[in-house]
């Protein structure tokens, strides 16, 4: 673009009297569509206002607005209501929160006729004289005007959607950004000027195209006086925007966009890139119609344009012009056929090319009428070849055939789109919807909030800590770890080996089949026996294998010196004691003269010994307690105040709980210590536990025989001896009897008997210090803090002054802007959902 080639205005531009100072020009919200009251209006003098029936100056020629096909009456009149809601969506910015909105994009090459086109089918002047260019998007929208003060009007804006960082790394090529340009999170809309008069236009927007291009500049430098020729950049992203109303005029929005390039002027290469990015951005959105021209004269295959359109796979969304058909040679008249017919080249269908024929720039300059350009274009289509060779398509020459075509498929394509659209607007509804729910309400009185606040926490830990309902996962672990003290304990317990001191396994010798062995029964070898012989056993219908005797009696005890062939690995604080062992320490710790006596307190040291390791168990689920109440409480606290994450009072009432937690489970920990003391002192209990010693000594002493009997049967077995199996339960019983009776006399009888009381206290004072332990914590810490929590809240918040409430519920900045933008979008949203059901036509077919 030759930018010493923008033309100063022919008149001085004047300020109505009307107008506001250009330094009150300032930066709206992007879905504020009200003009602020410092909109510059550009007013000519002594020209009248375009209008109906009138001779409207535009540019440097006059447009008859007495046509009957005049392009604003022609184009969606019958469609002005769907078109009109899609501005309106526009303006409440809906665009940025829901993009891909029905609209219509204009590109081709540079040089192409576009800039005609447009001028055509919108009665709109677009800068587009001899060395310039468009170098950003222009966004034009037409609209009719709602009463009759004023009669034609248009408003420029720039929509600023992305800042300029020169010192930022270019992107790659796949890139979704542009080079040196980063999107913001909104749409800034920029007030640039108004004017009344149409032959205001097309300076005008040369002048909004050099405030986009000139970003660090402030845009009311280029509205008065001589603009510097000289722009900062090539190309822009951000938008020049035109709303234009007029009595009468239909809604209809076209994007100009720049030229596509294949080389820069300046070479500028990486502007070429730049430019394909932006035609190329617009032409993937789906939901976007393509006007695509292209010069009669030039192949099209050719056309840089038409190939994004085949890139983007735009092509069935995209209706094609071709322009400059004065150009146009005799050889080319058959290739004409082939694309109009659809042969080659084909768009959406074979309807889809048209051609059209402006008038020349020097005609222009000279003051040719509209109704002149439309005169020279039907004479020339009722021309040879047009009329002739190719009359069969006359139904797509013409600028009025083309306006129909638009406006209809305009109308065709809002028509379809709505139902999709009203359904992404409620989807977006929820989506808005469920993030407020995350900000918490404003009060209008903070000390009622904070109340509020920390007794839903209150009740919500009430409700865990007794398991009410579902929040029974609270109960279900704590339960879950008293019982595994229990279990741990009971591991512990004092493990005495029953089988006889010193006694060995014998060697059998492995014969053939005498002993008629069931062939099928297999031998199975110890890793620390020589083989045995291998024998069915019947014992309670399963099989098992030699040493017969090992399964005989089915009392397999640790004691017993088949279960000491393969020993599992014993904890260090585990007591294990076998009966030489035992039958030792009874002996030596007697201080009785007479023989046979046994001392008590060897009793009550076996039974400390057994406890060595009870205070490392309790303590580890101790720990393991404390931090399953601390997590559920952290649980609950986020929970709660999950709105509140960014007020003092999260933090607040977290370190409240903390200090309240920390200073009961401390004091529930060193009673629970002391109450562990207590037990390991000494052995003491005033609860009758002889039955208990009974069955106990009963248990050993049944175990201590099933351990000689196997002995003895192992011994008789090694030296050959036939042992009959039992076949019944009431055999298995006698032959243990008779066995009984012969293995009467037992060295380690009373030895046994002594030692069932250290068993069956352990027992008992396990039990007792599990339920001891879970008596204090659920009085001394659960109860204490069901019953406390909440005053202790109610003190650390201050819950009872306003304004310290006031204080812990302050909004971060931050995240008080973030919900006044979705209590906007909200409202947008909703205003734009109403728009689209007043329509009627959701779930319509086309």
């Amino acid at each position: 673009m030759n930018n010493g080639a923008l033309n100063r205005p022919s008149r001085p531009l004047s300020i109505s009297s009307r107008a506001t100072p250009v330094g009150d020009l300032h930066s709206a919200s992007s879905g504020d569509t009200t003009i602020a009251d410092g909109d510059v209006e550009m007013d000519g003098t002594g020209a009248s206002h375009g209008g109906r029936g009138r001779n409207v100056s535009l540019g440097n020629h006059e447009l008859a607005a007495t046509d009957p096909e005049d392009a604003m009456q022609v184009l969606a009149q019958d469609s002005r209501q769907l078109i009109r809601a899609v501005q309106k969506l526009k303006e409440l910015n809906i665009d940025a929160t829901l993009p891909s909105l029905p609209t219509f994009v204009v590109v081709g090459d540079q040089s192409a006729g576009k800039s005609s086109i447009i001028e055509a089918v919108c009665d709109i002047t677009v800068p587009r004289d001899q060395g310039t260019c468009t170098r950003c998007p222009f966004q034009i929208t037409t609209s009719s005007a709602t009463g009759f003060e004023e009669e034609w009007i248009c408003r420029v804006k720039l929509h600023i959607t992305h800042a300029y960082n020169p010192n930022a790394p270019r992107v790659g090529k796949n890139s979704p950004e542009y080079d040196r340009w980063t999107k913001q999170q909104t749409m800034d809309v920029l007030d640039f000027a108004v004017i009344r008069e149409k032959d205001q236009l097309g300076d005008l927007l040369r002048r909004a195209q050099l405030a986009i291009l000139n970003p660090h500049q402030p845009p009311q430098e280029f509205l008065y006086g001589s603009p510097s020729a000289t722009t900062k950049l090539g190309f822009s992203p951000n938008i020049v925007s035109l709303q234009i109303e007029g009595l009468g005029l239909p809604e209809v929005s076209f994007v100009d966009l720049p030229g596509a390039i294949n080389v820069h002027e300046d070479g500028e290469d990486y502007l070429v890139a730049f430019v394909e990015k932006l035609i190329k951005t617009y032409l993937r959105d789906p939901k976007t119609l393509v006007l695509l021209a292209c010069s009669a004269d030039q192949d099209v295959e050719n056309s840089t344009a038409f190939r994004y359109v085949s890139q983007c796979k735009a092509l069935p969304r995209c209706i094609g012009v071709l322009t400059k058909p004065d150009l146009v040679g005799a050889k080319r008249h058959r290739l004409l056929q082939r694309i109009l017919r659809g042969d080659v080249f084909k768009l959406r269908d074979h309807n889809a090319w048209y051609v059209t024929k402006q008038l020349a720039q020097e005609d222009l300059e000279a003051g040719a009428t509209r109704r002149e350009a439309r005169d020279v274009e039907d004479r020339f289509f009722a021309a040879d070849p047009w009329a002739t060779t190719l009359a069969p398509f006359s139904e797509r020459f013409g600028t009025a055939k083309l306006q129909l075509a638009v406006s209809r498929e305009l109308k065709q394509h809002i028509l379809r789109e709505i139902p999709d659209l009203a359904a992404r607007v409620e989807a977006r509804i929820d989506a808005v919807s469920t993030q407020l729910r995350a900000f918490p309400e404003l009060s209008k009185s903070a000390s009622h909030t904070v109340t509020i606040e920390y007794q839903a926490l209150v009740k919500t830990v009430e409700a865990h800590l007794r398991g009410d309902g579902l929040n029974n996962q609270f109960r279900i672990g704590y339960k879950k770890l008293l019982t595994g003290l229990r279990n741990e304990l009971k591991s512990r317990r004092l493990v005495v080996k029953l089988g006889t001191p010193g006694y060995i396994m014998q060697c059998i010798s492995l014969d053939s089949d005498e002993d008629g062995e069931d062939d099928d029964a297999t031998p199975v070898q110890s890793p620390d026996e020589t083989p045995s012989k291998k024998r069915k056993i019947n014992d309670g219908g399963r099989f098992a294998r030699t040493p017969q005797a090992a399964r005989i009696f089915a009392s397999q005890t640790p004691g017993s010196g088949r279960a000491d062939r393969r020993p599992k690995p014993v904890e260090n604080d585990k007591l294990v004691l076998d009966l030489d062992r035992l039958s030792e320490m009874y002996t030596h710790g007697s201080t009785s003269g007479l023989p046979g006596q046994f001392n008590p307190k060897v009793t009550e040291d076996i039974i400390l010994r057994s406890q060595v390791g009870w205070e490392a168990v309790v303590r580890d689920t101790l720990v393991s307690i404390r931090n399953h109440l601390a997590a559920m409480l952290a649980q609950v606290h986020g929970e709660s105040l999950a709105a509140r994450h960014r007020t003092l009072l999260y933090g607040a009432a977290a370190e409240a709980i903390t200090t309240f937690f920390t200073a009961l489970w401390d004091e529930s920990y060193e009673r629970i210590l002391h109450l562990l003391a207590c037990e390991k002192h000494k052995p003491i209990t005033y609860t009758a536990i002889s039955a208990q010693i009974d069955e106990v000594k009963s248990k050993l002493r049944h175990d201590r025989l099933s351990a000689r009997i196997n002995e003895h049967n192992d011994t008789l077995e090694s030296k050959g001896s036939k042992i009959k199996l039992p076949l019944t339960e009431a055999e298995r019983l006698k032959q243990r009897a008779d066995l009984e009776s012969k293995l009467r006399t037992d060295d380690y009888g009373r030895v046994i008997s002594a030692v069932a009381s250290a068993l069956a206290y352990y027992d008992l004072a396990s039990d007792q210090l599990v339920d001891g332990l879970a008596k204090q914590l659920e009085y001394g810490l659960l109860f204490a803090v069901e019953r406390g929590l909440g005053e202790r809240l109610r003190t650390a918040l201050r819950a009872t002054e306003e304004g310290y409430c006031a204080y812990l519920l302050e909004q971060d900045a931050e995240v008080e802007a973030q919900r006044m933008r979705l209590l906007a979008e909200g409202e947008r949203l909703g205003r734009a959902l109403r728009e689209l059901n007043g329509l009627g036509v959701i779930g319509r077919v086309v």
